[in-house]
């Protein structure tokens, strides 16, 4: 596995003490937060998979601020430099990153922790079913396995 041509990772910042933390999604990143349309989150269920889906026009950007989550990404851009690459990461407190997926890139998700995972996403266009498309998560379009 490999890394995919427009997929971002940026390290965030948790602060915390005895009492609790505060764990940004964004801070500072006025370009970012500009193009901001929506802000949602969802919740995934331990052990359960919620794929494939690709947005033409939308770019993702998810934090895993509770729980553990398993994205996998795959590049079916022809065009690409990483044409036909799986990227698989795993996100959430320990490893508290913001994922930037760009449009045309089939992804996935599975919770992995003991707890439901939490993700917030902050993408740049409002949802518009016209603009995402879909697989199941067994598809053979797509060379990956959702069992454990």
């Amino acid at each position: 596995m490999g890394q995919i041509a427009g997929v971002q990772l940026t390290p965030l910042t948790q602060i915390g003490d005895e009492r609790g933390k505060v764990m940004h999604v964004l801070k500072g990143d006025k370009e970012l937060l500009s193009t901001i349309e929506d802000i949602y989150c969802s919740v995934a269920y331990p052990g359960k998979a919620k794929a494939w889906k690709l947005h033409t026009l939308m770019t993702q950007q998810l934090v895993v601020p509770q729980g553990s989550m398993r994205f996998v990404l795959y590049d079916a851009r022809k065009e690409s430099e990483s044409y036909q690459t799986l990227m698989e990461l795993c996100l959430g407190e320990e490893n508290y990153q913001r994922l930037c997926i760009p449009p045309n890139i089939w992804y996935g998700f599975s919770c992995i922790s003991e707890q439901p995972a939490l993700i917030i996403n902050t993408p740049d266009l409002s949802h518009d079913p016209d603009e995402v498309l879909r697989l199941p998560d067994d598809s053979p379009d797509i060379p990956y396995s959702w069992e454990p």
